[in-house]
């Protein structure tokens, strides 16, 4: 496994701090693998911890009370998933599944909050960097409530062939996680892709 410093360096989170305090948050984590297709935790289960993925891919899964499950969001390496859970004193919201076996940094609750206590600043600078992303998310859903599936779908290529520096590139995703990523569903993202 990478040193936790160096992965925790790569997260939105944690982008803001300093390599001793980075170092020291390391220290507070635990980690653990998990094979394609298990359960990390499930809807409904107390938070008690949040995750840093440092390999592999997981599925936050939302149920309904028909039974249907929707994808909410697909974890990438580098992200933090349930943290604003566990932070809220809450239960999870979704149901987290890996895609592939996958390696996890563990930040339990009260090992975090003793960290914190030791370094006060830290609570600042990630409060911080969730405001901005607060910011972000408020933009993002002004775009996905004003433009159309089509108008989204658009901005989404160029901006991708923009990235990408050229008219032609690969998704890199599946449908449905493209579909989930612009606002709809698979079936309303193959009707907008046949009209382009």
């Amino acid at each position: 496994m990478a040193k936790s410093a160096d992965v925790l360096k790569q997260t939105m989170l944690f982008s803001g701090l300093e390599v001793s305090e980075l170092n020291d948050l390391g220290k507070v984590a635990s980690s653990t693998k998990v094979k394609s297709g298990g359960v990390i935790f499930n809807e409904g289960d107390e938070a008690q911890s949040f995750y840093v993925l440092v390999e592999g891919s997981i599925d936050l899964v939302k149920s309904s009370a028909e039974g249907k499950e929707q994808l909410i969001r697909n974890v990438k390496r580098g992200e933090v998933f349930a943290e604003a859970a566990m932070f809220a004193g809450s239960t999870y919201p979704v149901t987290a599944i890996t895609k592939s076996d996958s390696k996890l940094m563990v930040f339990g609750k009260k090992a975090l909050l003793s960290f914190i206590k030791r370094h006060p600043d830290v609570s600042l600078k990630m409060m911080g960097v969730m405001s901005n992303l607060l910011r972000h998310l408020n933009s993002l859903l002004g775009e996905l409530s004003l433009g159309t599936v089509s108008s989204r779908l658009a901005a989404y290529l160029l901006k991708r062939a923009k990235d990408e520096g050229g008219k032609e590139f690969l998704l890199g995703m599946a449908k449905r996680d493209l579909a989930f990523h612009i606002g709809t569903i698979p079936a309303t993202l193959s009707r907008n892709l046949a009209k382009m």
